[in-house]
């Protein structure tokens, strides 16, 4: 009897895995859309002008949990600032027949290095409770915290509304770590630093190599 509950129970966890491995996959790939910005207050997308043709990546995390993926959204810019890149791994995902959540994730520290401007230090995570992805059409909040200082915080809102156009980059991924050389972002643009110690907290390519840096 112990022996028939423990292949059960074998079995049940490797379908719950497969399930959370599919549900990973499934979400993973290329979206493209319109981003929404508002400073200090939520964004309305039926008021708010949108900045068109933006794209956000996910691919599934390469860590021991398969349920989880690394979300990027490159070129963050307020305006004409570009800050850099937003990437957020290791978040869970949710399926709920067949439409897709996140898991409640803690706000990660980053930091940007926008040229001719000082440094910008920020918490940022995916809301949970106001992000899906169903049919391959994604809406995701971003809340961006910007912290100028130890009393001073802004909430910066961001909203991704687009849709799938390319499958998970994982092919383009693995070109990229049999031939690059330097330090890349996901989305293949190269970075100026060649020290890691340098980097904001996220996914690079480091000569050929998948690195996080935390």
């Amino acid at each position: 009897m112990k022996k028939l509950l423990l292949s059960v129970c074998a079995c049940l966890c490797m379908a719950t895995a497969a399930f959370a491995q599919n549900a990973a996959k499934n979400v993973s790939g290329t979206y493209t859309g319109d981003l929404y910005i508002s400073m200090g207050a939520p964004v309305d997308t039926a008021e708010a002008e949108p900045i068109p043709d933006q794209s956000i990546q996910i691919t599934p995390s390469q860590t021991d949990s398969i349920s989880t993926i690394d979300f990027s959204l490159p070129n963050f810019a307020l305006g004409d600032m570009v800050l850099g890149d937003i990437n957020l791994p290791g978040i869970g995902v949710v399926d709920a027949d067949s439409v897709y959540g996140f898991a409640p994730n803690d706000p990660q520290s980053m930091t940007f290095n926008p040229e001719n401007m000082p440094q910008i230090n920020a918490l940022v995570c995916i809301n949970d409770t106001a992000s899906s992805i169903k049919n391959s059409e994604a809406v995701i909040n971003i809340n961006v915290i910007w912290v100028m200082s130890e009393d001073s915080q802004m909430p910066i809102y961001v909203t991704f509304v687009g849709k799938k156009t390319v499958d998970a980059g994982i092919n383009q991924v693995a070109t990229m770590e049999d031939k690059a050389t330097g330090i890349y972002t996901l989305t293949g643009v190269r970075v100026k630093t060649t020290d890691v110690k340098n980097l904001p907290k996220g996914i690079y390519i480091v000569n050929g190599k998948k690195q996080i840096v935390k």
